[in-house]
């Protein structure tokens, strides 16, 4: 083999997983959101409403935050809403061995900053680009919501 074709082989290869990569992320953006799933963890989105505002799980915002995510969220920004809950779910078990519910509030906290820091959207015309694109960030409709249920 020459060097020629060993050159476009590795060109091809790349081109072919980039296009593999973002096919599968375009889909998991457009797919059908899980509302079922969504709707059996009012007790996680009632905890992490009462971790950003204390006494949000009394004012009962978590249910409204449901009916906002069901009603007035756009397809992109709900599918990245739940991938969000279900990365936060993980994240608690690998570095706590335990669900968000039953961390100490120290460990909420910690996991809700490292979390606003992961999903910080970009500035300026990437920014917007981006949130009409490919939908809000995870944290940032989290707190929008969570703002919102609560007044």
């Amino acid at each position: 083999m020459n060097r020629r074709k060993a050159i476009s082989r590795i060109i091809l290869a790349g081109i072919g997983g980039t296009l593999a990569f973002g096919s599968y992320k375009w889909h998991e953006l457009t797919k059908t959101p899980d509302i079922t799933w969504l709707e059996q963890q009012k007790d996680l989105l009632a905890a992490l409403a009462d971790t950003i505002i204390p006494g949000a799980r009394a004012a009962g915002a978590q249910n409204f935050m449901i009916t906002l995510l069901k009603d007035c969220t756009d397809r992109h920004s709900l599918n990245n809403f739940i991938t969000g809950l279900k990365d936060l779910q993980s994240h608690c078990q690998s570095h706590y061995h335990t669900p968000f519910t039953r961390c100490s509030e120290a460990d909420r906290i910690t996991t809700l900053t490292h979390f606003e820091q992961k999903d910080r959207p970009h500035s300026g015309l990437l920014g917007k680009a981006e949130t009409r694109y490919l939908g809000k960030p995870f944290f940032t409709t989290l707190k929008d919501y969570t703002v919102i249920a609560y007044c």
